[in-house]
């Protein structure tokens, strides 16, 4: 099975997370290019335009070396930044493997209140109720892109359908 670049897009706090550790512990030499880390690496306090657009181009450099290191990559972006998406998409061009994109989602009040649920280590600062209504708001859908309701179908099953879906791809 050649590597491949897997994307998992979804908005804040649909579950994208969970899958993508479930999905590393099942998925053989794969590795995750931790979005989220790099951003909280850089700044830890607030959120900012710029720091994301370094996370993003350090996540995707990191995919890449990965890519040429016999290992499948798992990452975590959200669903309504394109350019996010993009990126990744031209990784694996640019390394010739397969790239598969899955979104993940959840109903919005599940996305909310899993917000407030949520505690991240050595972040001090929350998205707000607005900042998930309107990632959840903006979400777009890509033509054939394998859709998952992480309130209507278990992780475990999830993570068995991408394996398929990877396999199927080569």
């Amino acid at each position: 099975m050649k590597n491949k670049l897997i994307v998992l897009r979804g908005p804040i706090c649909s579950g994208k997370s969970t899958v993508s550790r479930v999905l590393r512990e099942q998925l053989r030499n794969s590795s995750v290019a931790d979005f989220d880390a790099i951003k909280q690496q850089i700044d830890y306090r607030a959120s900012s335009s710029w720091r994301r657009d370094i996370a993003l181009r350090t996540a995707v450099y990191l995919a890449g070396e990965l890519l040429q290191t016999d290992r499948n990559v798992i990452a975590e972006i959200h669903s309504a930044i394109p350019v996010e998406y993009d990126a990744f998409q031209q990784a694996a061009s640019v390394h010739n493997c397969p790239f598969l994109s899955f979104l993940i989602m959840a109903p919005l009040d599940v996305c909310l209140q899993r917000n407030r649920d949520r505690a991240i280590r050595d972040v001090w600062y929350m998205p707000k109720d607005s900042e998930v209504i309107d990632y959840w708001n903006k979400t777009y859908t890509i033509p054939e892109e394998p859709q998952y309701d992480t309130t209507r179908k278990a992780t475990d099953e999830i993570v068995l359908d991408i394996l398929r879906r990877c396999e199927a791809a080569g």
